[in-house]
């Protein structure tokens, strides 16, 4: 009988647990390289980089000693390559002054342990720590997430149900394409 889902707050990651990890990574998100157009996808030398940053906080979901969930999060928005951190200190100077703006990077479950209930531990944990310093939290969702999962409602849905929030839109990039193949 397995126990209730845990989740533990971990700065750096064991070898053996980001191993673990990059199999599930790469299982969940290895269909965004070939529906994004954009690079949504970490290297394993990024990925293994992010989950010994002391600086990207590691939300692990657990179900006895077994590791079933990750989730990342963080203050520090340098330390995500693909956003830039001066967009969000210019539009919300306060929040930047208390050190009260987050960046929600990426969220998988083993595919084995979907309803388990980790993701809504690992994300309620994640809330709770954004809402208790009053701060903002910025996060992507790819157009395929958006309109064929669409994880973006859910997850909007999600966190005003955890914690009094506005969830906007901040800005889109729309990747075009120029076919001149027409002879």
């Amino acid at each position: 009988m397995a126990q209730s889902v845990r989740v533990t707050v971990e700065a750096e990651l064991s070898d053996a647990t980001v191993d673990q990890f990059w199999g599930l990574y790469q299982i969940a998100f290895e269909p965004l390289l070939t529906r994004s157009a954009a690079r949504q996808v970490l290297t394993e030398t990024e990925f293994r980089a992010e989950m010994t940053d002391p600086r990207v906080d590691k939300y692990v979901a657990w179900d006895g000693s077994e590791v079933i969930g990750l989730s990342t999060l963080t203050r520090h928005l340098d330390t995500v390559p693909w956003i830039s951190p001066e967009y969000f200190t210019a539009r919300f100077p306060d929040h930047a002054a208390r050190n009260a703006i987050f960046y929600l990077g990426f969220t998988l479950t083993a595919p084995s342990r979907r309803q388990s209930g980790a993701y809504v531990a690992m994300i309620s944990s994640a809330i709770s720590t954004i809402a208790e310093a009053r701060g903002i939290c910025g996060y992507d969702v790819s157009a395929y997430h958006r309109d064929e999962m669409n994880y973006a409602d859910n997850l909007a849905r999600f966190i005003k149900r955890q914690s009094p929030a506005e969830v906007e839109v901040i800005d889109e990039q729309t990747y075009f394409l120029a076919n001149l193949d027409q002879g």
